[in-house]
């Protein structure tokens, strides 16, 4: 503990209420979190705005040719019951990507409830100084 504090107390934090470190203090030390892959996810985006629209259009037009092969051997409101369920399915695919699109790509923001409390590991490597950035996995069993 006393390493950390030393730590802690050349950040200028000073001392905790009891002049000791509390798990909430460690989080002003962490390593900075790393930036969002923007490239990747709009790779990713692009991708989606292809495959999803092309597979739609793959299956409306299956469902158009068999609606015309069956004329005449299915009553109509069966062909006309196939059609719309094609055409609701390919709306909902195609919300489904807008919500993947525009909606928040939901990053974790530092916080105590988010982090704490911190894994023996991490305290262990901040109170030495070490580096946290070598670590696999603070979670034992993660993998």
């Amino acid at each position: 503990d006393e390493a950390g504090d030393e730590m802690l107390g050349a950040c200028g934090r000073g001392d905790g209420p009891q002049g000791k470190w509390e798990h909430r203090d460690y989080l002003a030390v962490l390593p900075p979190l790393p930036e969002p892959d923007t490239k990747t996810r709009r790779r990713q985006q692009m991708l989606g705005c292809v495959f999803v629209p092309g597979i739609v259009a793959i299956c409306v037009a299956c469902v158009h040719i068999g609606y015309h092969l069956l004329e005449g051997h299915l009553p109509d409101g069966v062909r006309y019951a196939w059609l719309a369920l094609v055409y609701a399915e390919a709306v909902a695919a195609l919300a489904c990507l807008a919500g993947l699109l525009w909606a928040d790509p939901g990053v974790v923001r530092r916080s105590e409830d988010t982090c704490l409390p911190l894994p023996e590991l991490v305290l262990t490597r901040l109170r030495a100084s070490e580096p946290l950035d070598t670590l696999d996995s603070n979670v034992e069993g993660a993998d």
